[in-house]
């Protein structure tokens, strides 16, 4: 039970690893615009 938790805020992390990327990438692309 304890490691299904711990799996899963490992892939909520990544999640918003990701989308904090993809904001990244489309703010320096929006700014070189």
């Amino acid at each position: 039970m304890l490691l299904l938790l711990l799996l899963l805020l490992l892939l909520l992390l990544l999640l918003l690893l990701l989308l904090l990327v993809d904001f990244g990438v489309i703010s320096i692309l929006c700014w070189r615009w």
